[in-house]
């Protein structure tokens, strides 16, 4: 016979980020009843000192990475040995081919893409870059990609729009729903219970035919003839978001808008759209009541929306990305824009890193100034963009930080990745802190290596380790 669930739960010697401050207690139903005092609750619990904060928003995340991540050959943090050997040997899972994800050249001693000769495999082979904007080819993906129209270049790479053509090709006939939802679990035990997902339009069918276990802002990619309008309500669960558009590419790709080039090799360092284009497409979605998150990296594009947006008023944009804000002083006009950033993108500012290898010494000072903007005002909210979907990992990268414009408090790293994250997705009433009345979706941590202990959605536990 299961039991009861109690009516109230109280945490005590705890330390409880709310995040604004840090206070010894909570009580809590489905809502919170109170942070510190004295209230009485059906269930006391001692929590031995451990971290309580308001649950994770992930404020940019691709689920359909993160479930394909789970269905398909996860290479990330792998050793390029430990690729080539994981590509030899895989089986074709998907219309033939091997799919696999995850792959970074930064972290290998050569620091060179893959090379088609390289992947050993008498099935057609698509393995794609950590950062989802390349893929490569092995020679018999190359000829199977051309026959279908893919554009395909003579290093055996398909990038950018030619790759997602090529993904939803080879995976139309694969189920992901099963997968979706093993994803959504992995986002409870890493202490995630909202996510903003940016994805195709059409993939909120898999939404709609099984209901998310956590909550989702549906953002979909360009400009969609759905009559959907930011903040609009399809379930309890599933919420409508933003319009996603892109400025520019990728820095691992070299596809970034950047102004002083590559200095690795040559790369296509352009803006997607003029200044007009990119005004016309806000004004069009934002008639249609769809707000507009725009991908941004290279501080060509970075500058660029900044300029578009300052001239919508009174509106709550978003700038995605937001890693190279040059010159500095722009930091200073990006107060009124939400700064959807990625804090483990700074696995990449280290000396020899990819920011490194990329654009040369100079720029491992200037990128992903979080501190910086927080100080100047702007509203930093912190997402994933599932590489990899885990804010502690995130957070500990920003609290050691190799640069001190970078490197944030604990309270400052948790109010990112949770108020901030509401605010940016329109949320804050409800979620986002720990205040009496709002939503008890609520993360235990443990105080010294902050890994998840807990994780409690509206007041209910969905996750808990051994350990508490």
């Amino acid at each position: 016979m299961l039991s009861p669930v109690p009516k109230s739960i109280r945490f005590t010697n705890c330390v409880v980020y709310t995040p604004w401050r840090i206070e010894d207690s909570v009580v809590f139903t489905d809502k919170v009843l109170q942070v510190g005092g004295s209230l009485k609750a059906d269930v006391e619990l001692d929590l031995s000192g451990a971290i309580v904060a308001p649950a994770f928003i992930d404020s940019h995340v691709h689920m359909s990475s993160s479930a394909f991540k789970l269905a398909t050959i996860d290479l990330q943090g792998k050793s390029k040995r430990e690729v080539l050997k994981h590509l030899k040997t895989a089986k074709p899972a998907f219309s033939g081919w091997v799919y696999a994800r995850g792959w970074d050249e930064s972290f290998w001693s050569k620091k060179q893409y893959l090379k088609p000769d390289e992947i050993e495999n008498q099935n057609p082979v698509l393995a794609v870059r950590v950062d989802g904007h390349i893929g490569v080819l092995n020679r018999k993906a190359i000829e199977l990609a051309q026959s279908m129209g893919i554009n395909v270049t003579t290093d055996g790479i398909v990038m950018e729009h030619e790759l997602t053509r090529l993904v939803s090709q080879i995976t139309k006939e694969f189920d992901l729903n099963e997968w979706l939802l093993k994803a959504q679990s992995e986002c409870l035990k890493l202490g995630v219970t909202t996510v903003c997902d940016i994805e195709s339009d059409e993939f909120l069918s898999y939404y709609l035919r099984s209901p998310p276990k956590i909550r989702v802002v549906f953002s979909p990619i360009g400009l969609t003839k759905r009559a959907w309008k930011t903040g609009e309500v399809i379930t309890s669960k599933l919420f409508i978001g933003f319009t996603k558009l892109f400025a520019d590419g990728s820095i691992g790709a070299r596809t970034a808008a950047v102004s002083f080039g590559y200095r690795d090799q040559s790369g296509n360092p352009t803006l997607f759209y003029s200044d007009s284009q990119l005004e016309s497409l806000y004004k069009e979605s934002l008639s249609r009541g769809m707000e507009v998150m725009t991908h941004a990296i290279g501080d060509l594009a970075v500058q660029q929306v900044v300029r578009v947006s300052r001239k919508f008023q009174n509106r709550r944009l978003r700038i995605e990305h937001n890693e190279l804000v040059l010159p500095e002083e722009l930091e200073a006009q990006e107060v009124n824009l939400v700064c959807g950033m990625q804090p483990n993108f700074l696995q990449w500012s280290y000396p020899g890193g990819l920011y490194e290898k990329r654009l040369g010494e100079h720029i491992l000072s200037r990128n992903n100034h979080f501190k910086c903007l927080l100080e100047q005002g702007a509203v930093v909210a912190f997402g994933s963009d599932s590489m990899p979907l885990d804010p502690v990992y995130g957070i500990k990268l920003a609290l050691n930080a190799p640069n001190p414009k970078q490197r944030l408090t604990l309270k400052e790293a948790i109010r990112c990745y949770t108020y901030n994250s509401a605010y940016a997705n329109h949320l804050e009433a409800q979620l986002g802190s720990i205040e009496v009345g709002k939503t008890a979706d609520l993360v235990i941590l443990d105080s010294q290596s902050l890994h998840v202990l807990q994780t409690y959605f509206e007041g209910v536990k969905v996750y808990s380790t051994e350990t508490i």
